[in-house]
């Protein structure tokens, strides 16, 4: 009888260790693969802002082609000069020096053309063909650039014909830039302009008509300086240009890891080069949790281990040590965090561990003995097991305890995701782990299964996904506002343009006695223009970064009068009645692009609460009390819920369908408003959903004569 104790208690505690390292492999298996889902989607979003910050510098390219192609690409210093005045190189295009223009000039032309400028030209006079530096703003910092032949060096040479020929903006290989002393990886961003600005469709037309290139000096490593400061903690990334003979790196200093993948290279192609992308993520913390789990693992070995030894004992007849056995057996039974559970082999429950008292609300009594753990799984889940058994197992599965039985008895662990059923009715997702009980004759005595709650850990995997997704999200509206205020930029030229074009014939008609309603409909040419460049100012200014500016004395009424100039169309369009009431002379000081931000969120927000309502309104009123302004936005709807008003401002909370909102807007507005020293709230008192911003108000003071 004792012989049989230990070999039974023996045989359960290499069950024990087993089922546990399938657990702890199970683990570290499904942490590496987690990792590896990190890194993948770290490796896509690094691509992603490179090829975004790359291809941005485009726009700024095109804008100086069009100013070069608006005077038919002549040598017009002044005019470039100008333009440059209203284009912020550092701020909206990050990494680049500035942009200039090279001339394409033959040989024949070549005397003719140094006669012409009014700036040294370096080149061998004796080249068939000569590409010279003829402008670049800003001006200071690039002066040795003036006058230089690129021909003279292959890989400028090269880019600058392979682009003069697909007409596309191109790169050259890795280059050093004179401009800058120091070690650093270069590169010429050039953009074919020609004398014909309609699309030529053949290279032979392109080629006939080259004038020359507008290009940009652009440092790999200020380049990545923006990149890097998307990049969260412990990420590292590195890039190799084509030609370079060295990879810039930025982010965390993280080596490779001998054991777990955590370095990933791509090979990708931008702007007519190649470049060799890799990132690497930091391992401490999945090393820390392997370690944790190792530790487990030995620490349970050893406690089994000791446990043999103690049933050993047993055999020189000391007793007692079988109830101090028994004790250590049921302290596992009663500590475990998994759910325990042992049948005999008609499926009938042995014994029923504390945990499973506590994930399923059955007490041990109820069910030893009596029942079998169909009663809590989900019948339409074992009946669909069956059949996919069935037919796995080439044999007849019943849709009942034998569902569970059916590998072990092949000596196969059976380990699959179910629903259990608690006794009040609550469903919830565990992973179980069935095993078969062998007796010392290898002979099935019954089974166990091992159940862990996936409760928590698939809502920590749906979250982790949410956040990866809204972080993506965020960074292309981050990339997308970067570009605005360049868009803008070139929108002004064109329009300037226009207005003028519109004021000359005005002048002529004026002075030639022309008709009348020619002037008339020329003043509204003249007045659109106007509208137009008054909304590009607006937008130019709420997409302008000003994180590090000071507060400064504003007008309310300049500052909402800015924000307004981005809806009035909109509203009008969808028939909304935008009722505005500011008073006059009152001013804070506050950084009013951020005001702005705000405003423009709030009234998003209130067009997306009324739109397609009948007779909608959206009302703006502003006023000064008790040495604060106010600033109430109200709309034509019917307020928040009294069970949502609570949870409004929280950030990743919103009422809109999924994928039309982020639930920050008005989180952010929130900090925001604070971060100009006033506050943002709900009014819950009010008919309608209003919403009020409260800003210390500041008198100017008035000029002192000396």
């Amino acid at each position: 009888m004792l012989l049989n104790l230990i070999k039974k208690t023996t045989l359960i505690n290499c069950l024990i260790i087993s089922v546990v390292a399938l657990f702890f492999f199970r683990s570290i298996q499904e942490d590496v693969g987690t990792f590896n889902e990190g890194l993948n989607a770290e490796q896509s979003k690094v691509v992603l802002l490179f090829e975004n910050q790359i291809n941005s510098y485009v726009y700024g390219l095109q804008g100086a082609r069009g100013i070069l192609n608006s005077y038919q690409n002549k040598y017009i210093p002044q005019e470039f000069y100008e333009y440059s005045l209203s284009r912020n190189f550092f701020d909206n295009f990050p990494g680049s020096l500035g942009f200039g223009f090279i001339r394409y000039v033959k040989k024949a032309q070549f005397e003719k053309y140094v006669f012409s400028v009014d700036f040294k030209v370096t080149a061998n006079k004796d080249l068939a063909e000569h590409m010279i530096v003829e402008l670049i703003q800003p001006a200071e910092p690039n002066k040795t650039a003036i006058g230089f032949d690129i021909s003279i060096e292959a890989h400028r040479k090269e880019a600058a014909w392979l682009a003069a020929r697909t007409g596309k903006p191109t790169l050259t290989k890795a280059i050093h830039l004179f401009q800058k002393n120091s070690n650093h990886v270069g590169f010429l961003f050039l953009l074919p302009t020609y004398t014909k600005t309609i699309p030529l469709a053949s290279e032979k037309e392109r080629l006939n008509s080259l004038v020359g290139w507008v290009y940009a000096p652009i440092v790999l490593e200020d380049v990545l300086k923006r990149v890097e400061k998307y990049l969260p903690r412990g990420v590292n990334t590195a890039i190799l240009a084509q030609g370079a003979e060295t990879e810039v790196t930025v982010g965390s200093k993280i080596i490779k890891d001998k054991f777990i993948r955590n370095e990933i290279s791509s090979l990708v192609s931008i702007a007519g080069i190649d470049w060799q992308i890799r990132s690497r993520i930091e391992t401490n913390l999945i090393w820390a949790k392997i370690k944790v789990i190792f530790l487990s693992y030995f620490l349970l070995l050893s406690f089994l281990l000791v446990s043999y030894y103690l049933i050993q004992k047993l055999l020189t007849g000391q007793n007692k040590l079988i109830e101090e056995k028994d004790q250590w057996i049921n302290s596992i039974m009663n500590n475990a965090s998994h759910s325990i559970i042992s049948t005999d082999t008609d499926g009938i429950i042995r014994t029923f561990s504390p945990a499973a008292e506590a994930m399923l609300g059955y007490t041990a009594d109820e069910l030893v003995g009596k029942i079998t753990p169909e009663i809590i799984h989900d019948p339409n889940e074992v009946m669909q097991e069956a059949k996919e058994l069935s037919r796995e197992l080439k044999k007849n599965i019943r849709p009942s305890i034998e569902v569970f039985q059916a590998k072990p008895k092949l000596g196969i662990p059976y380990t699959k995701e179910w629903t259990y059923i608690r006794k009040n009715g609550d469903r919830f997702p565990v992973r179980l782990c069935v095993t078969s009980v062998l007796d010392a004759q290898k002979n099935i005595t019954g089974f166990i299964g091992i159940a862990e709650d996936l409760t928590d850990y698939n809502t920590t995997k749906q979250n982790l996904e949410s956040e990866r997704l809204k972080l993506i999200n965020a960074t292309k509206l981050s990339l997308l506002g970067e570009m605005a205020g360049g868009i803008a930029n070139e929108i002004n030229t064109p329009l300037a343009i226009i207005q003028g074009k519109a004021s000359l014939l005005i002048d002529k008609m004026q002075r030639s006695s022309g008709p009348a309603d020619y002037v008339t409909e020329l003043q509204k040419i003249i007045n659109t223009v106007q509208r137009i460049s008054k909304i590009v100012k607006s937008m130019k200014i709420y997409s302008r970064t000003n994180e590090k500016d000071p507060l400064i004395l504003t007008s309310v009424e300049e500052t909402i009068q800015t924000a307004l100039d981005l809806f009035t169309e909109k509203m009008r369009y969808q028939n909304i009645d935008l009722q505005v009431d500011i008073q006059k002379n009152i001013f804070f000081v506050v950084r009013a692009n951020e005001i702005i931000q705000v405003l423009i969120n709030l009234l998003n927000n209130s067009f997306d609460a009324v739109r397609g309502h009948t007779h909608s309104w959206i009302k703006i009123k502003v006023f000064a009390f008790m040495n604060q302004i106010e600033i109430q936005v109200t709309d034509s709807g019917f307020g928040i819920p009294d069970e949502l008003q609570e949870k409004i401002l929280i950030p990743f909370f919103t009422t809109k369908p999924v994928g039309a909102g982020t639930g920050l807007g008005l989180s952010i507005s929130k900090s925001l408003i604070e971060a100009n020293h006033g506050v943002l709230f709900l009014n819950t008192k009010s008919e309608h959903t209003q919403f009020i911003i409260r800003l210390p108000q500041t008198q100017p003071q008035p000029e002192v004569s000396l």
